[in-house]
């Protein structure tokens, strides 16, 4: 006996082999069923069924006046409803004041409003619709056919998400340099000899050293009523030079106010020396008595300590004699009071300083009675170099502190911001679908879209660059994608400016190419660093061969000015390279420090060959949980364990896809470039 679950099963496959065989009978009997349709509708629209069905319905309206077979005109009763409206004193229906406030309008407006002209050839919307219909019509005539299956393409608008980089500074404590003196005050000073006035901070003449070391006759050297006086007489008669010799020790000679000979007497010429030098002369070898008055400052011809005088006469007569008053300071007994212009440098809860200079610009037997110092100090602001970042609207997503002073308090922090590079936007992008056609009608079977033309291009690029660029370590292991590292240096002056040679030069990429053109980028983008670059049309992929090309290098260094010349060659290379966003950050750390934070901070970055290899050896060093600080390549081991799925390739994709080339044709090159394994970008335009 048959089951029933068989008969069932029979049944099912008969009616599935009857519709696959008479599919084009079904749609032969439809078209006709249609037809039919229309026929039998149509003879229901008539007068009667009009009358019936439509509101205020009638073969003989008002307005069938104006039609006249086709001829009718209606300009005469227009003008007359223009001229009506135009004298309207609105004071008729609601119906009526609105129809004459839309005729007033439109024939104001008509002779106001601006007259636009649309010039066919140029007019973006008629261009676009003319490439449109080339397309469409062409695909449409592919697809018509009769039993073909072809591509039916159109363009459909996608989201392309934004590119965001961290970039990095740094805020410093400022400090500045300051000066204070210490020294020592003279006070309460008691003069020795009265009517003798004392010297300031100790000096003058010590009054216990006055000496005659070489006598003749009558020799005295004393001090009194503010002078020194020095002198020598004889009785005798003796013509010829007379002379005796003096000795005195000064003190504090800088501070020594005055050392001046005011007044004389000589019978019959003198001569003074001091400590060897003629100092004073009247007379010599003449014959002259007895007195006179001068003014000759003697300060010169002393010094500090121990003096010599030798006093001449001469003598041309009878009895002689030579006489000298030197106005002078005498030196005191005084008390010494110490003043330490200093003291708050000492104290930090004032102030926190270092000394960082001593000297003594005075002393006194010895002791140092006047002494500068110079000290930096912190002060209670910050300097950063972060200013730029906020102000291009990056948000701050890390802070870390690189120096601490000894109570903990952090003293310069290692800024992380992350920077939108490009914005989100929608893209255009052509989708094709399969189209089945039939008696020249086309039905679509699949509305999946192409693969992605930009992740396409990636994987490519990745094989190609692996293959060019692998290298081995040091254990024999392939490795690719490698990167380089690069240093470069921020640096503290004076405690309160900022020498940045970490900043980046914009470079213009759509000036370079690869090697297979043999044209090199030589422009970088203007002498400021911060310069925005140039958007170009087409592809602005960064060649790999920037990276290398030793003399595009030095071509773009050549145009730097500025602030550029004090950093280091290889702090430019990186800011060009940083510059064509092939370089991400690894680590900062404070490379100069004292007591009051970092002075100088450096930051490296590893710089890769091309967007798409820093793409793959940053994400893919993430995926595998390697640290970010290196910038080793990746083994072939660790690259089959990449998902390539989760890496965000946008960024390179933006290099790649621009709006306005065939991507079809760009897809050929790429394949030939590939073949041949040739160093260098993709796109040659």
């Amino acid at each position: 006996m048959i089951k029933k679950h068989h008969v069932l099963a029979t049944i099912l496959s008969f009616a599935c082999m009857s519709s696959v065989i008479h599919a084009k009978t079904a749609e032969e009997e439809g078209r006709d069923f249609g037809q039919n349709s229309i026929e039998s509708t149509s003879s229901l629209v008539n007068s009667q069924n009009g009358q019936n069905t439509v509101p205020n319905f009638s073969t003989n309206a008002p307005e069938s006046a104006y039609y006249q077979n086709g001829m009718g005109n209606v300009n005469s009763i227009g003008n007359q409803k223009v001229t009506n409206c135009q004298n309207q004193n609105m004071s008729g229906s609601n119906q009526l004041n609105l129809e004459c406030e839309a005729i007033n309008l439109v024939n104001k407006s008509a002779t106001s409003r601006p007259i636009y002209e649309i010039d066919p050839k140029k007019d973006p919307l008629v261009k676009d619709s003319k490439e449109t219909i080339k397309v469409s019509g062409e695909s449409a005539t592919q697809a018509s056919i009769e039993g073909s299956t072809n591509q039916f393409c159109f363009n459909k608008e996608f989201d392309v998400k934004p590119v965001f980089e961290n970039k990095q500074c740094s805020v410093f404590s400022t400090s500045s340099t300051e000066s204070c003196i210490n020294k020592i005050l003279f006070t309460d000073c008691i003069s020795p000899i009265k009517d003798m006035i004392c010297g300031e901070d100790g000096s003058g003449i010590d009054h216990t050293t006055l000496k005659v070391t070489k006598p003749f006759h009558n020799s005295t050297i004393t001090m009194e009523n503010g002078f020194l006086k020095i002198g020598l007489f004889g009785t005798d008669g003796s013509k010829g030079v007379h002379t005796a010799e003096y000795s005195f020790e000064v003190k504090n000679l800088e501070s020594l106010a005055e050392f001046r000979l005011t007044d004389f007497m000589n019978n019959d010429g003198s001569r003074l020396y001091i400590n060897g030098k003629e100092a004073w002369s009247f007379n010599w070898g003449g014959a002259h008595c007895c007195s006179g008055t001068t003014n000759v400052d003697l300060k010169p011809f002393i010094k500090e300590g121990i003096n010599t005088v030798r006093l001449e006469n001469w003598n041309a007569r009878t009895d002689w004699w030579t006489s000298v008053n030197i106005k002078t300071r005498i030196a005191c007994a005084c008390k010494k009071q110490k003043v330490n212009g200093c003291y708050d440098k000492y104290n930090p809860t004032i102030k926190p300083c270092k000394e960082i200079k001593s000297e003594c610009k005075k002393t006194i037997d010895g002791e140092c009675v006047y002494e500068e110092k110079q000290f930096m100090c912190a002060e209670k602001t910050n300097v950063s170099d972060c200013q730029n970042l906020i102000d291009a609207g990056c948000s701050q997503i890390k802070s870390v502190c690189s120096s601490k002073d000894s109570a903990g308090n952090c003293l310069t922090y290692s800024q992380t911001y992350q920077c939108k590079t490009s914005e989100a936007r929608k893209e255009n992008r052509r989708v094709c679908v399969e189209a089945k056609c039939t008696d020249g009608k086309c039905y679509q079977e699949s509305s999946e879209p192409d693969k992605d033309f930009g992740q396409a291009i990636a994987m490519m690029e990745a094989t190609r660059e692996a293959g060019v660029y692998g290298e081995k370590d040091s254990t024999g292991s392939l490795r690719v994608f490698n990167g380089e590292g690069g240093t470069c240096t921020v640096k503290l002056l004076a405690g309160h400016n900022i020498m940045s040679c970490c900043k980046e030069i914009k470079v213009d990429v759509s000036k370079a190419s690869n090697n297979a053109t043999g044209s090199k980028q030589t422009q970088a983008m203007g002498n400021n660093p911060e310069q925005a670059a140039q958007q170009t049309e087409g592809s602005t992929y960064q060649y790999d061969d920037l990276y290398n090309d030793d003399s595009m290098m030095k071509n773009l260094q050549g145009d730097l000015t500025g602030g550029w010349l004090q950093c280091n060659e290889e702090e430019r290379d990186l800011a060009v390279k940083r510059g064509g966003s092939l370089c991400t950050h690894a680590r900062t750390w404070c490379s100069s420090k004292t007591i009051f934070g970092c002075t100088e901070e450096s930051r490296s970055y590893c710089c890769f060959k091309s967007i798409l290899a820093k793409i793959i050896n940053r994400e893919g060093r993430k995926q595998l949980g390697l640290s970010l600080e290196t910038c080793e390549g990746i083994t072939v081991e660790q690259l089959q364990k990449l998902d390539f799925s989760k890496i965000d390739m946008t960024e390179f994709q933006n290099s790649v896809v621009p709006k306005n080339v065939d991507l079809g044709d760009k897809a050929e090159k790429i394949r030939e470039r590939v073949n041949k394994q040739a160093v260098g970008g993709y796109y040659s335009e």
